[in-house]
């Protein structure tokens, strides 16, 4: 195999948040394949 100098990443950095509206309504996102989940990224 050619060493490219590219290495794959050993761990994913990412952000998770909790909305809620006056209503006290949550955000919340729906998936195709997880459902319904909180937004993040």
């Amino acid at each position: 195999m050619e060493n490219t100098g590219w290495t794959m990443p050993t761990h994913i950095i990412a952000a998770a948040g909790v909305v809620i509206n006056e209503k006290r309504e949550i955000l919340m996102v729906k998936t195709h394949n997880a459902g319904w989940v909180f937004p993040g990224g």
